[in-house]
């Protein structure tokens, strides 16, 4: 019953945000320039990067962990308020060399105020993560949607009449502080004490080590592609790939709250109890099979998606769309492979993933740093994905290698797709862009939420076995 209503709830607030985060992302790109876009891109690439850098895996700690004390959670708390804290200060000492290292001076007054969102966040009261681990999202559900509506009511008014970057800036802080609110007037209040348990600090530490050091490289290769072309093509260019990352981060959050919201709680409620991971592996597929059309379908509409909606200024932005979109997939496969092995406490794994990763890409990039455009830049990260997805894939199953196969049967089939469906829409461009458009998202709509309502329940029925 519970895994029932956090679907439920899980997939009215994904459908609400996604219709509100696209709604406002062409509201902004009509409004906004490219330049616009590509500062604030660069300064939420840096305060993402930071927060990377620092990532102890606390939220992820509480996921796992088996302790749900006073104790446990204050220490938790503590953790993130202090990490919160040094972001902010690192924000305001970087402010002044970063406005410097990319030729504007607006960067540094949006850098010391980026800092309040991590600020924010850290201080939300843990009853709001404890709410996802207990499978009781309701209110988070309700609380996250009215923290998006708060940041957008700051967000498009500023954009509207200022027609500045400081519009995302402030709306992006809203948002921390939208969260922030709700945690303590919507869930479960506990009083929140700053203190240091030995054991509890030791837990997290010793499980968040390896995440740490993941993150920290992770922030080259999520968050390095924003800097290198604000760096190396303008800031201009990044906001043209800045509009496809929006589109397509849009998309991943979808996705990826899909699985964080349900496929990570149950897996993790399953591990605690028996250590059996086989049938997560069941929903794992199924999970895959329910995005194969979607994603598949949206990548090949990414081109007529930004010409249909957008001024033709923004036009470039449209093979950049698919290409974020087709690493999307192996986004998911990564994503499912790291919180398996964040479950087992095996956090160690990603970061040799990584390692391979950023070798590739650091190869690449020097070697055609001046030859450098978007599109080559997105084929390069892309790469750099693939590469993770592989290493990781391998580690998880390198005592038996013919497990790999169903993937790879996926990711072939994935890309045939892909290709298959860029081709019509290609050769029906002209004719009707929009009847293309939903005709090909309804025909797709019935066999993937159906294939996702079977993943669901067969993990409602592993949830209530073990509960």
């Amino acid at each position: 019953m519970a895994l029932n209503k956090a679907m439920s709830w899980t997939l009215m607030s994904m459908a609400i945000s996604t219709v509100m985060r696209l709604g406002s992302t062409v509201i902004l790109g009509h409004v906004l320039l490219p330049y616009d876009f590509g500062l604030a891109a660069l300064i939420f690439a840096i305060v993402f990067g930071i927060e990377m850098m620092t990532d102890g895996g606390a939220v992820m700690s509480l996921m796992r962990s088996k302790r749900t004390d006073d104790a446990w959670l204050d220490t938790v708390w503590s953790f993130q308020i202090t990490r919160a804290a040094l972001i902010v200060l690192l924000c305001i000492v970087l402010a002044k060399p970063v406005a410097i290292f990319f030729g504007d001076d607006s960067l540094t007054g949006m850098m010391m105020v980026i800092g309040l969102l991590p600020l924010f966040d850290a201080m939300a009261s843990t009853s709001a993560n404890m709410a996802v681990r207990n499978l009781d999202l309701k209110r988070y559900s309700i609380a996250e949607i009215l923290s998006l509506l708060f940041s957008y009511s700051i967000t498009l008014p500023i954009a509207i009449y200022y027609q500045s970057a400081w519009a995302m800036v402030l709306g992006g802080v809203a948002s921390g502080l939208g969260h922030f609110i709700t945690s303590f007037t919507m869930f479960p209040k506990r009083k929140h004490t700053f203190r240091f348990e030995k054991e509890a600090l030791k837990e997290l530490l010793g499980f968040g080590l390896w995440l740490m050091f993941t993150s920290a490289i992770g922030f080259a290769i999520f968050q390095g592609d924003k800097l290198i072309t604000g760096r190396a093509l303008g800031v201009a260019e990044l906001g043209l790939y800045s509009i496809a990352v929006m589109w397509s981060s849009a998309l991943a959050d979808l996705t990826m709250r899909f699985i964080l919201r349900i496929f990570v709680p149950v897996f993790s409620h399953v591990y605690r109890a028996d250590g059996h991971t086989g049938r997560i592996a069941k929903i794992r597929m199924q999970i895959l099979l329910a995005i194969l059309l979607p994603v598949a379908a949206i990548s090949s509409l990414g081109v007529q998606i930004i010409n249909m909606i957008y001024p033709p200024a923004m036009e470039p932005a449209g093979p950049i769309l698919q290409i974020l979109i087709i690493g999307l997939w192996f986004s998911v496969l990564e994503t499912l492979y790291q919180h398996q092995f964040l479950v087992e406490g095996k956090s160690d794994r990603r970061f040799y993933a990584q390692i391979a990763s950023l070798i590739v890409l650091a190869v690449l990039v020097l070697s055609m740093w001046g030859q450098l455009t978007i599109m080559k830049l997105a084929l390069i990260f892309l790469t750099g994905g693939v590469v993770r997805t592989i290493v990781m894939a391998g580690m998880a199953n390198f005592t038996n290698l013919s497990r790999l196969l169903p993937d790879a049967a996926l990711t072939a089939a994935f890309l045939g797709l892909v290709y298959m469906l860029s081709w019509c829409t290609q050769w029906l461009t002209g004719i009707a862009d929009l009847a293309i458009i939903l005709g090909m998202m309804a025909a797709i709509a019935l066999p993937s939420g159906a294939l996702a309502w079977h993943a669901l329940r067969q993990a409602n029925r592993w949830y209530a076995q073990e509960s």
